[in-house]
């Protein structure tokens, strides 16, 4: 009969379906890791710098004798006056290649506003980028903003 004369058999057919899923499956996983060596990496005075920026910012900006405890007047003046990077840079002593940004975040991680309308947000944009990045816990002296606290988000990169 024409229909016995097969070249292939069930088996031949299950084996090279399985080797071709196989295959496939490995080049997907393995694209993934050919543009790793592309990606910047976080350098340790990256998050050192971080560290500093967040350190300073709560020395300048909190109560005398509550640490953690931002003044709202003086951060407002902080966040209000606006400013990129470059302002940042210079008051914070880091290098130009850097990029900063400074802000304060609610418990659920959205960017706080102050009752004035300021955007508690300063620096260059952050995109997701790989970055150093460092957070303090702070509440504010008049208890208007944050209820119980906010995060202050200080990431370099």
């Amino acid at each position: 009969m024409i229909g016995d004369d097969r070249g292939q058999t069930n088996q031949d057919f299950a084996v090279g379906v399985s080797i071709f899923l196989l295959t496939t499956a490995f080049v997907f996983a393995f694209i993934p890791s050919i543009f790793t060596p592309f990606d910047s990496e976080v350098e340790d005075s990256q998050v050192t710098q971080a560290d500093r920026v967040a350190s300073a910012f709560l020395d300048n900006y909190s109560v005398a004798d509550k640490p953690g405890t931002l003044d709202v007047d003086r951060t407002e003046e902080f966040f209000g006056n606006g400013g990129d990077g470059d302002e940042l840079r210079d008051r914070y002593d880091l290098p130009v290649t850097s990029q900063v940004n400074v802000t304060v975040r609610t418990p659920n991680g959205s960017v706080t506003h102050q009752s004035g309308g300021v955007t508690l947000a300063r620096g260059d944009d952050y995109s997701g980028q790989p970055a150093a990045s460092t957070s303090r816990v702070v509440t504010f002296d008049d208890g208007s903003v944050c209820d119980p606290s906010c995060r202050l988000v200080v990431r370099v990169w």
